[in-house]
């Protein structure tokens, strides 16, 4: 944890575990144990590894209002997927990821309202999608030197301090120089994935794959890798079409899935 967030916040105070009659809870210094010390399929229990978490996410990087909680949430769940690469390595990582991603339900929005102390939601989001929101992120960004020092400068940054997701989003686009306002908020705030829209066209008797987003917020146009017929190639894709040729007319399509929070949706052509 602290090669990939930075130092222990609380040394003076050192770490315990201590056990409990409920399944864990962070507290500074002190994390509330009780998941009977079984080791998940991946050889962890995930509750040291995610209570833990929350030393730099929920005691040190703090949400300033109970809406930002997937400040604290969506970070310490990505850190289990993070330890995993660590020890087993990146498909072992993208493995464990893509079993958290079966929870992501999209009931309700991942950011709550403001100013209302708010506690109704509906799914377990800010964990699951708020993870795959990280590890999308991760890919938009396309450098993992970059990526981890980001990951490793908010104690630098923002200190012992309580954070608003303003914050988060400013200082991401910021320090990645991109406008990463609407991808942000189509995560945070809509509640579907982004869709690729996908349709094949024939035209002067070549093939053409054509893709654009759609169903997503306005600005939302980030890289992904698209799979046509085995074969990787990262596109931009924006709301208005983009095409690419191809020797098939009716080409296998595909997301990578292990990388990016979305779907393919595949429309007819007068669509």
């Amino acid at each position: 944890m602290s090669q990939l967030f930075g130092n222990y916040p609380f040394i003076r105070d050192g770490y315990k575990l201590v056990q409990v009659p409920f399944l864990g809870m962070e507290h500074q210094s002190c994390i509330a144990y009780g998941d009977k010390f079984d080791d998940n399929a991946f050889g962890f229990d995930f509750i040291v590894m995610h209570e833990t978490g929350h030393e730099w996410w929920g005691n040190r990087t703090s949400a300033a209002d109970k809406a930002d909680m997937w400040i604290h949430e969506s970070f310490c769940t990505y850190a289990e997927a993070l330890y995993v690469e660590r020890i087993s390595g990146q498909k072992a990582a993208e493995h464990y990821l893509l079993n958290q991603k079966k929870k992501i339900k999209n009931k309700s929005p991942v950011q709550g309202p403001d100013g209302v102390y708010f506690d109704g939601w509906a799914d377990s989001d800010m964990y699951y999608k708020g993870t795959w929101m990280l590890h999308s992120l991760r890919a938009v960004i396309g450098n993992d030197s970059l990526w981890f020092s980001w990951l490793k400068s908010f104690g630098t940054h923002f200190g012992l301090a309580p954070i608003r997701t303003r914050d988060v989003v400013d200082y991401a686009s910021s320090y990645f120089r991109l406008n990463l306002e609407p991808f942000f908020r189509q995560y945070l705030i809509a509640t579907d994935w982004p869709q690729l829209e996908i349709k094949f066209e024939n035209k002067a008797g070549k093939h053409w794959v054509a893709y654009r987003w759609g169903g997503v917020v306005a600005g939302f146009e980030y890289p992904v890798e698209l799979v046509i017929n085995g074969k990787a190639l990262k596109i931009s894709p924006k709301q208005n079409w983009a095409e690419l040729e191809t020797e098939f007319a009716q080409p296998t399509v595909h997301l990578d899935e292990g990388s990016f929070l979305a779907k393919i949706k595949l429309l007819k052509n007068q669509e």
